[in-house]
């Protein structure tokens, strides 16, 4: 009798290794689109490279910036959300604007800006954006996180 519940014992477990492993096996990578929809992010890193000058921008950012929400939503809106604080009372809680990714979605635009993707995964997306102003030359490196 203990032989054959062991017989059993080990015979379900290989089958639930089994359809487990296949369902893995099975799985689709996801989509950019489904990365970035996926939830709500938080810019957790801002840089400013300006030539050999790094400034760490997040770093000393207001604590009323660090609690704003940015959302994608699959059919192109993006939603903004002031978080907890609000660095002015009498902004809204929440705006409205539009993404949508270009360039073979190596680029994504929104908040009226073009940025390059450096990298998007499930928990993390990196984003950059060269701009000129008077001759100098900034490059933002902006790391969203959910």
């Amino acid at each position: 009798m203990k032989l054959t519940s062991l017989a059993l014992a080990a015979a379900a477990i290989t089958v639930i290794t089994t359809a487990s492993s296949c369902k893995k096996e099975d799985e689709k990578p996801k989509s950019k689109t489904e990365l970035l929809t996926a939830g709500s992010w938080k810019v957790t890193a801002y840089m400013l490279v300006s030539g050999a000058t790094t400034y760490d921008f997040w770093k000393e950012a207001e604590p009323c910036l660090k609690d704003n929400i940015t959302t994608f939503v699959a059919d192109g809106t993006l939603i903004g959300d002031e978080g907890a604080t609000k660095c002015n009372a009498g902004d809204d809680q929440t705006y409205t604007s539009t993404w949508k990714f270009a360039e073979n979605e190596t680029k994504i635009e929104f908040d009226e800006e073009l940025y390059t993707i450096e990298s998007l995964t499930s928990t993390q997306l990196k984003v950059s954006v060269t701009t000129t102003s008077q001759g100098t030359t900034v490059v933002q490196n902006i790391t969203f996180s959910h």
